[in-house]
């Protein structure tokens, strides 16, 4: 009796022993290289980690998307933790409110008033400081170009409060210069994090502007209009002329390689980018250490570089 009890005690704990973690990672649309890459990095530590990595490949980012494919996941299979990259702040805030496991975000934070509102019980943020990234973009744009011109901003969602702290670090940054640089009536413009309406909006933003022989500078707060090369060259030839000339200039946040091939090619004069591999690398580390009883810091930055003609 006694011997079949300990058989039973050692298989249930060879069980436990052996058993991974399945951790849930749910970011934007995986249409994106960008977030591929956090997948690849998340992989990468879920192997070194012994853990499983599940890997939502979003088809849009779309905040109910995500809450969908969190519930679906949570329904299919026991799930541990939970990293998310948030859209829509107050949305996801309500619709986490009852969840019951840890849970930390990744790329994109909650916005800091909706902590205390929503009682917002994420564990730690890893990813860029947004506010940062913009103001870096702002001043190597400033020692990058010295004439006179008027710029655009083309951001993704305008509830995203990640991108909104790009935009302020931006717009801090070129308030430090004495040039005649100024930010267009018409913009921010945004493009919901689709590459094919980014691309709509730069064509149409350098046709008004270059028309009225104004000099123009189109800042993008993500790379979603460089992620397809040859769309993105194809609409930008017929303004070649002005790029050489540079009285168009394209500056824009993310290194991916197929932006960094653009900054070569000379159709991108400026990228400052982030490291998304780590964050889904490190996204994973966060949550085994939560679900192992260790603390971890509530706020994590990943690396900013930056990519020029010169320098990528």
């Amino acid at each position: 009796m006694i011997k079949s009890i300990v058989l039973i005690f050692l298989s249930i704990f060879c069980i436990t022993a052996h058993s991974k973690f399945n951790l849930l990672f749910v970011t934007k649309s995986y249409k994106t290289d960008f977030f591929k890459e956090i997948e690849k990095g998340c992989l990468k530590a879920a192997k070194d980690f012994k853990v499983n990595c599940i890997f939502v490949k979003m088809n849009d980012a779309s905040s109910r998307e995500q809450y969908l494919e969190i519930q679906k996941a949570m329904k299919d299979k026991k799930i541990d933790a939970l990293a998310i990259a948030i859209i829509n702040s107050k949305f996801t805030a309500k619709q986490l409110k009852s969840l019951n496991i840890p849970y930390i975000t990744i790329d994109a934070d909650y916005a800091r008033d909706d902590f205390k509102k929503y009682d917002i019980k994420r564990l730690s943020y890893i990813g860029t400081n947004n506010y940062d990234l913009g103001r870096v973009l702002a001043d190597k744009y400033l020692k990058m170009f010295d004439t006179d011109y008027e710029v655009c901003i083309i951001s993704g969602h305008e509830y995203s409060d990640n991108l909104n702290h790009r935009i302020r670090g931006f717009k801090d940054g070129l308030k430090k210069s004495k040039k005649k640089i100024v930010l267009s009536q018409r913009c921010p413009l945004y493009c919901n994090e689709n590459k094919d309406s980014a691309i709509s909006k730069m064509n149409f933003m350098s046709k008004i502007t270059l028309k009225d022989k104004r000099k123009l500078t189109i800042a993008f707060m993500g790379g979603w209009a460089q992620f397809d090369h040859d769309l993105y060259v194809n609409t930008l030839k017929k303004y070649e002329k002005q790029i050489k000339e540079k009285k168009l200039n394209i500056i824009s946040i993310d290194t991916l390689e197929t932006q960094k091939r653009l900054v070569r090619e000379g159709w991108s004069h400026l990228n400052v980018g982030q490291d998304p591999w780590s964050m889904g690398y490190m996204g994973v580390k966060a949550l085994v250490d939560i679900l192992n009883g260790k603390r971890v810091n509530e706020i994590k930055h990943t690396p900013i570089t930056i990519c020029t003609k010169d320098k990528c």
